[in-house]
Parts: structure tokens; sequence; C-alpha cells
């Protein structure tokens, strides 16, 4: 039952002894082959397929694979460190990257599509709403004022949930530095919502702990 299961995974799944040598694999695995090309099979010692000594091997978190076909891939590798009999076993399984990175890919031609097709005009058009709402072009029919300032409004609001987006973008790049920095509005709405949950349990809140 348990190897119908594993054969049906995408993943390629390897058991290892305490020498890194194969002791099952499942039927993704049986498509891999070590750098050299010999394929994969029971008894074989696959510490080399990883590209790293066998005293790294438990912390490896990436590797390189190759395929029948020649094609290599990058793969995510999780371990699972058992015993049997007495006998200590390592479970990899190797989870297939390309599709992680062709998305996190497509986010990042999104993101980019966002900040130079979307920002730049949309800038353009929430300062020329602002000057017309100023009367700089003139004096607008006061039929039309709120009309102009609903559209300078949600463009604003659309203006800064592109900034929020691009920034989060630079968040997960680590391209943004953060700087701690108490902010008393932030921490009085905290204390204005918490009030409720306070009344239930009572606490008590340090100000000087958040600074």
């Amino acid at each position: 039952m348990s190897t119908d299961i594993l054969d049906h995974l995408p993943d390629a799944v390897l058991t290892l002894d305490a020498h890194w040598r194969i002791q099952a694999l499942n039927s993704a695995a049986t498509g891999l082959v070590h750098p050299h090309g010999q394929a994969l099979a029971p008894g074989v010692d696959c510490a080399s397929l990883f590209g790293a000594p066998p005293s790294e091997l438990p912390l490896l978190a990436t590797c390189s694979l190759q395929r029948k076909d020649g094609t290599v891939y990058l793969a995510e590798v999780n371990h699972r460190h058992w015993t049997e009999a007495g006998s200590p076993r390592t479970t990899l399984v190797m989870r297939d990257l390309t599709e992680r990175h062709q998305v996190e890919r497509r986010k990042d031609d999104f993101i980019a599509t966002v900040s130079h097709e979307l920002r730049t005009p949309l800038t353009s058009i929430v300062g020329a709403i602002g000057l017309l709402a100023s009367g700089a072009a003139g004096e607008l029919p006061s039929i039309a004022l709120p009309l102009v300032d609903i559209a300078h409004r949600n463009g604003a609001r659309l203006s800064r949930l592109i900034d929020d987006l691009l920034d989060l973008s630079k968040l997960e790049a680590g391209a943004m530095a953060c700087v701690r920095q108490f902010c008393e509005s932030c921490f009085q709405l905290f204390i204005g919502r918490s009030k409720s949950l306070c009344r239930l349990s009572p606490v008590s809140i340090c100000p000087a702990r958040f600074r």
C-alpha cells in the first residue's frame, strides 16, 4: 500500500542507510541519474548525487538533479530520520522547484508591470485631477466638484495600494531597510481596540515596552 502511494507521488523519494546507500526509491526517483550517468537503484551510493560531502548531506536544503533525458533542475530536499530494526534510515523527499520559480518569476514580472505601466501614468492622472479640484484650470461647475473629489480620492487610494504592493515586494527581496520606531497614534489605536478584551481578562499595558 505505502509503496503504491509513494510511486504516485510526483516528488522523488529515496530511503538511505547510514552510509547513504539507497535502500528504496519510488518511481519518480528511478528517472534520476548520477552526474556521470548511472541510474539510481537500490544499493547505489548516492552521496555524489547531491554534489556535497557526506558530512554536509544532513544539512542539505536544495540540490541540482539530473533526469535520464539530460535535463537538470533545482530540487528542494526534505529529510526524515528514523530507525528500522535498530539501523538508522534517512528518507529524502526531493521536490522540483521549477514550477515554483516560474510562479515567482511571473509574480516579479507582474510587480514590474505595476511599477512601470500603472504607477507612472496614475501619478500623472492623480496630479491632474488634483489641479482640477484646486481650480488651477479654472472654476469648475458646482455639480462637477463632488465627482472630481471622488476621482481624486480613489486615484490616491489606488496609488497607495500600488506603493504598498511594491513595498511588500522589496521586503520579500530584502531590499528595504526597516527602522523600529514608536508610533503614538498606532499605540492609541491598539489601546482603543483592545478595551473590550481587557474587560474580559484584566491585563496591563506598559507603553515603555513598545518604544
